[in-house]
């Protein structure tokens, strides 16, 4: 079953998407956004990494797509 990127860019990801991200800004890694902090001005996201099941928040530039959309029915 492959991905669909939907974004070339995370600062529209939403909770629940599933996402592809980096730490470093090198290594990418793939989960799923918990939530959204406002931090001062900028915006952070919560996410949940798929491998480890560890959770980072990152700054919204660290977003590198949105790889399959959470739709809130």
């Amino acid at each position: 079953m492959g991905s669909v990127m939907l974004r070339d860019y995370g600062s529209d990801a939403r909770q629940g998407d599933f996402v592809e991200f980096s730490l470093d800004g090198e290594q990418t890694h793939k989960g799923v956004v918990m939530l959204l902090r406002s931090v001062g001005e900028k915006l952070h996201y919560v996410v949940q990494e798929e491998a480890t099941w560890r959770r980072h928040e990152i700054p919204a530039q660290r977003i590198a797509s949105v790889l399959e959309r959470h739709e809130n029915r």
